[in-house]
C-alpha cells in the first residue's frame, strides 16, 4: 500500500468540502426561496371573483336564520379574540416588567395573532351585515369611525 493509496482512501477520501458545508443542500434550498420569492412578488392579474352577495348564500344553501346564526357566532368570535388577545398583551407587559423578554416577546405575537382572528371575524360580520362580497378595508374602517361618532 502506497503513499497515494493510503491518502486517497483513509485520510483524504474524507476531504470532501462540498459535503462538509452542504453544498447541495444550500444550492436546492435556494431554488426553493427562489421560486417562493417570484410567487409573492410577481405581478399577475388574477380575475377576482365577482360573485355577489346572493349568489353565494344560493351556492351554499343557507337560509336567512342560518346567516343570523353565523353573524352570532361571528359577534362572540369576535369577543373571545379580542378578549384573549388583551389578556396575552397584559401578561406580555407582565413578563417584560420581570425580565423574561423571551416569553414576553412570544405573549406579544400570539396576541397580534388573536387580534388578526378578530379583525377576520370582524371583516365577515361587516361583510354579512352589508349584504355584498367584496368589500374594502376602508369601508370597513369607515363604517367603524361612523359607528364611534353615533352615526
Amino acid at each position: 500500500m502506497g503513499f497515494k493509496s493510503l491518502f486517497s482512501k483513509g485520510i483524504g477520501g474524507g476531504l470532501n468540502v462540498k459535503r462538509w458545508v452542504g453544498y447541495g443542500q444550500i444550492k436546492s434550498d435556494t431554488k426553493v426561496l427562489g421560486k417562493l420569492f417570484q410567487t409573492v412578488f410577481s405581478r399577475r392579474k388574477e380575475k377576482l371573483s365577482t360573485e355577489t352577495f346572493e349568489e353565494a348564500v344560493v351556492r351554499h344553501g343557507l337560509t336567512e336564520e342560518d346567516i343570523k346564526k353565523k353573524m352570532q357566532s361571528s359577534r362572540h368570535l369576535v369577543i373571545a379574540f379580542l378578549s384573549f388577545a388583551l389578556l396575552l398583551f397584559l401578561y406580555s407587559l407582565y413578563q417584560w416588567g420581570s425580565g423574561a423578554f423571551l416569553n414576553g416577546m412570544i405573549c406579544f405575537l400570539l396576541a397580534l395573532l388573536s387580534s388578526a382572528y378578530a379583525f377576520r371575524e370582524h371583516f365577515n360580520l361587516y361583510q354579512m351585515k352589508q349584504r355584498r362580497l367584496g368589500c374594502t378595508y376602508s369601508e370597513w374602517f369607515k363604517s367603524l369611525l361612523s359607528k364611534g361618532q353615533g352615526k
